[in-house]
């Protein structure tokens, strides 16, 4: 076969796998438990009423749980609400959780669904959490006309996620019906459209993830959501669930997360496919888990992933390490066998052995290069990230097309131990280290070596194995391009989350390349760096992706200070350090200014002496948070009876009109400061600003002294 024609089939090949992975990226609904969005966004728009944000102890939030609260007696459960101040690292808050038991045997084990009312200060919250909200009370309907359970099914709505997962830490640690809990499903988001992933689980899941993914018809799930979760910061309300040792499994869709903890997280942006995703996947984990035997759960995690949702690859954590090695040597039995029969023998493989990975440091380096080179020069990609992507993706496959005259020179059997040979070596060091994202690895691989296994059987030589070597790269594109589309959406655009899974996959085609003029591939990384280059002739952000910024006015006496955390320096705002006036008792961000000083402080401090000086805190202009910034962190501190642990401060952010909180009577306190948070509107912060508020939004935040004598 001539050179070109082999290099149409792999163009082909290429281009139809990279369509049917973006095809197969997206939500999946198939209403396969009857699970309706349309009724679902109905009942989510009577609940929330006007869209506003809800935070926790707002108004709104006490309407929106009243309405909810109704509409759940409607579909003829009996919801109870939980009030009850809990503090967590510092920051407390007087939560109301609904809880609902739904059907089941009395006094079986209980499976929960879990979703949060309330949204950050910044945005109305349709995606976080509201859609959680819309997927409980479908859900209801669907249990109410399903078979009985063997296990009990329950609902819950908690209160506080978003400041600090109060409501589910009030629910583990008080709530009667907690001790039934057997298994928790949690609906969740970080943006406001794409498909939902089972992204994270309890320890040990394999019973638990097999028996979940066994009723979905269409699984969108990976051990590596697990492994990378696990050694993240992030917490939802899932983690405090996870460390009372019940079953759990969470569930989120991810893309739009420029609008995540913001305005845009409204009814426009909202998916409606992505809401039915999530709801077929999360409703028929809860039934099935209702349905399961817990007795027989057993104490192993799995390796597994779904292949573009059509089959689950699984095999026991246990198996990783032994698997990953017996590839490994599978590799080598063949390259041993190929190169046996070749001309070159060793040698090449050798050298492509150094190669391969120097060309994907390469790589990976220019595209980093490309980005940073970018950001120096003042582009920015928050509002049009398509020059960046395309300018990307573009300099990793010029790179490969660039170079294929190089490798077209050595032969089949030797690119082939280069390329599968590391992606051996790659599998046994990931089993070794994180077991749950080796499948990414072993299955590619293993794969590669059946085709090459058949080539070998079929062919005998090298000229006539390159059709197997092309099909043994097709499980590598869809696991790493999958991956490329999927970091994006869930971190966010950089060179990075870009090039490394878009090298692995690319350096995949290595075996099948043939003479190839180098000037291909360096018109086409050319373009890539013209097509790059365009972000600094975009607009820096635009209505649909705008730029973030939360402003803060902080006022101690007649000293203040406007804070500002933003994605770009803001005009007229110098770095933080470099501003004189008061600081801000909770994080309020990088950049500040000098602001004027507005009304008198009012918060209002009562002081009771006994065993403990009893401090009382109240805002007369009716801000919600309150708090108390303390002499030390070994200051001991009691709220609602009970010690809290505390860094310096702490902050009640909503709930309740007083903060009433203990301290060690026996000397005198100094350093000790109050303070009261109110959020502000758009139109009482610094106007010129071209962005949107995020996560906490815009507050203002006033600070008092109070001394106390000894007792």
């Amino acid at each position: 076969m001539t050179a070109g024609l082999r290099h149409g089939w792999v163009a082909v090949c290429l281009g139809l796998v990279f369509l049917l992975v973006a095809w197969r990226s997206g939500p999946r609904p198939t209403a396969a438990t009857g699970f309706d969005v349309e009724r679902a966004l109905f009942e989510l728009r009577a609940v929330l009423g006007d869209e506003i944000p809800r935070p926790m102890g707002s108004a709104a939030s006490e309407a929106v749980r009243a309405r909810l609260a109704r509409r759940l007696e409607g579909l003829g459960l009996a919801p109870s609400v939980q009030r009850q101040t809990v503090c967590d690292g510092g920051t407390c808050g007087t939560v109301h959780n609904l809880f609902a038991e739904v059907s089941g045997p009395p006094g079986a084990p209980l499976v929960l669904l879990v979703a949060h009312s309330d949204s950050v200060s910044a945005g109305p919250g349709l995606a976080d959490d509201g859609h959680g909200m819309a997927i409980v009370l479908e859900a209801v309907r669907l249990a109410s006309e399903a078979d009985a359970p063997r296990n009990a099914l329950g609902v819950l709505i908690t209160d506080g996620e978003e400041v600090g997962l109060l409501g589910a830490r009030a629910f583990v640690s008080d709530h009667p019906e907690m001790a039934r809990v057997a298994a928790v499903v949690n609906v969740e988001a970080r943006g406001t459209g794409g498909p939902s992933y089972l992204f994270e689980t309890s320890q040990p899941n394999g019973w638990l993830t097999r028996t979940a993914m066994a009723s979905m018809a269409e699984p969108n799930a990976s051990s590596l959501f697990f492994e990378v979760y696990r050694r993240l910061p992030n917490d939802t309300d899932l983690t405090v669930f996870k460390e009372a040792g019940v079953h759990a499994v969470n569930f989120a869709f991810l893309d739009g997360v420029h609008r995540y903890h913001t305005p845009l997280d409204d009814w426009s942006h909202l998916d409606r496919s992505s809401v039915q995703d999530q709801g077929d996947a999360a409703v028929a984990a809860w039934l099935a888990l209702g349905s399961a035997d817990f007795a027989a759960a057993t104490d192993t995690n799995d390796v597994y992933a779904d292949v573009l949702g059509v089959v689950v690859l699984r095999w026991p954590e246990a198996w990783a390490r032994p698997l990953a090695l017996a590839v490994l040597l599978w590799v080598c039995g063949l390259g041993a066998v190929g190169l046996s029969r070749s001309e070159g023998g060793w040698r090449p493989a050798a050298v492509g052995l150094l190669v391969v990975p120097l060309w994907g440091v390469a790589v990976v380096g220019a595209c980093v290069g490309l980005q940073e080179g970018l950001r120096l020069a003042g582009a920015t990609w928050t509002g049009w990230p398509w020059p960046l992507r395309l300018g990307l993706w573009g300099m990793c496959l010029g790179s490969l097309l660039a170079t294929a005259s190089l490798w077209a020179r050595v032969e089949g059997w030797a690119r082939f131990m280069s390329v599968w040979g590391w992606m051996g070596v790659l599998g046994v060091a990931v089993a070794l280290e994180a077991p749950g994202a080796s499948y990414l690895w072993v299955a590619p691989v293993a794969w590669a070596c059946g085709m090459a296994t058949l080539g070998l059987l079929t062919t005998g030589d090298d000229v006539g194995s390159w059709p197997w070597a092309l099909g043994g790269s097709l499980l590598a594109l869809v696991f790493w391009l999958q991956l490329a589309l999927r970091l994006e959406a869930a971190v966010g655009l950089s060179a990075l989350t870009v090039a490394l899974p878009l090298v692995l996959a690319l350096t995949t085609l290595v075996p099948t390349l043939a003479p190839l003029t180098p000037r291909i591939g360096l018109a086409g990384m050319g373009g890539a760096l013209g097509v790059a280059s365009a972000t600094l002739l975009a607009p820096a952000a635009t209505a649909e992706r705008p730029a973030t910024l939360s402003v803060t006015h902080v006022q101690q006496g007649d000293d203040a200070v406007w804070l500002a955390a933003s994605s770009r320096p803001p005009e007229g705002f110098a770095p933080a350090s470099d501003v004189a006036g008061p600081r801000s008792p909770l994080w309020a961000g990088a950049w500040a200014r000098a602001a004027d000083p507005r009304d008198e402080l009012d918060v209002i401090v009562d002081v009771e002496s006994s065993a403990r000086t009893t401090l009382r805190l109240r805002s007369a202009r009716g801000a919600r948070g309150l708090g108390w910034m303390l002499p030390s962190p070994h200051t001991r501190l009691w709220v609602a009876g009970r010690p809290v642990e505390h860094r310096g401060v702490l902050y009640h952010a909503g709930g309740a009109d007083v903060l009433e909180v203990q301290l060690e009577a026996s000397e005198a306190v100094g350093g000790l400061w109050a303070f009261d948070v109110l959020d502000l509107e758009a139109a009482d912060v610094p106007q010129g600003l071209d962005a949107v508020p995020v996560h906490r939004g815009h507050r203002s935040i006033r600070l008092r002294h109070v001394s106390l004598a000894p007792h």
